[in-house]
């Protein structure tokens, strides 16, 4: 479980990757203090280009805004801020469907109820309207879309930023996007590699998601790689290397 964020512990990091991933940005963060939870904001399965960190203190938190900040993670420059609490977000502008307050008065020209000029509206004169039953009661008509369809739940690799550290398999990051799994693998040809993992985008196939994962035959292959190569050059990048974390599977 992470631990629960108090104020000023908590960053807000904009400009994102929409491939960089929650694993991605919290190692990204480990650098200038202790990170205890790291999330990426989504619409759906959408990412929406920033996220949250949370830092173990106030200290480390401001330590990493300053540091942090224009710093490029995946290709991007980031923006990095002390997130704002709840009670300090300026108000939302605009009343939208679900929003709260006083009505706006009657229209100009044809207040609600009214036609255009001052006559009231007859109950037999409005266009789209349910007719009202004694007492004003709106009749409902049954009809309308069908019951909603649910998909079923799939499994999904779900991270947890406290999870302790995998001691086979390495985390390598700001991949080049055209690179495919037989290079990646011949990059650590030197090395006991018993799998490579390397995901693609979802609509081209083509292009992977900016990161990869790779997999040693034991801890001491993963240790001499660590030690040996923090860092590798592939294409015209700079990719890091760390131990991952342990992953578990769960219904999404």
């Amino acid at each position: 479980m992470a631990e629960q964020a108090t104020e000023g512990t908590r960053l807000f990091v904009g400009n994102l990757e929409l491939t960089t991933d929650a694993e991605a940005l919290g190692h990204f963060f480990e650098r200038f203090g202790v990170v205890t939870n790291a999330t990426i904001s989504t619409r759906g399965d959408k990412p929406l280009g920033f996220g949250f960190v949370t830092m173990k203190t106030k200290a480390d938190a401001e330590t990493a805004k300053e540091k942090g900040d224009k710093q490029v993670l995946d290709g991007r420059q980031l923006r990095v801020e002390i997130a704002r609490e709840a009670s300090e977000r300026p108000p939302r502008r605009g009343r939208g469907r679900f929003s709260r307050g006083p009505r706006r008065g009657p229209r100009r020209f044809g207040g609600r109820g009214q036609r255009q000029g001052g006559a009231p509206r007859r109950e037999d004169d409005r266009q789209g309207g349910a007719p009202r039953r004694e007492g004003g009661e709106r009749r409902r008509f049954r009809g309308g879309r069908g019951p909603r369809r649910f998909r079923a739940r799939r499994e999904r690799r779900v991270v947890d930023p406290n999870a302790p550290r995998s001691t086979t398999r390495v985390h390598v990051s700001n991949l080049p996007y055209k690179l495919n799994q037989d290079e990646l693998a011949a990059a650590f040809k030197d090395y006991e590699v018993q799998e490579v993992i390397l995901r693609h985008r979802r609509f081209d196939t083509s292009l992977n998601v900016g990161y990869g994962f790779v997999v040693f035959k034991n801890e001491a292959a993963q240790k001499k790689v660590l030690a040996e190569r923090p860092e590798i050059t592939l294409g015209d990048r700079s990719c890091r290397i760390s131990a991952a974390l342990e992953v578990q599977e769960t219904r999404a």
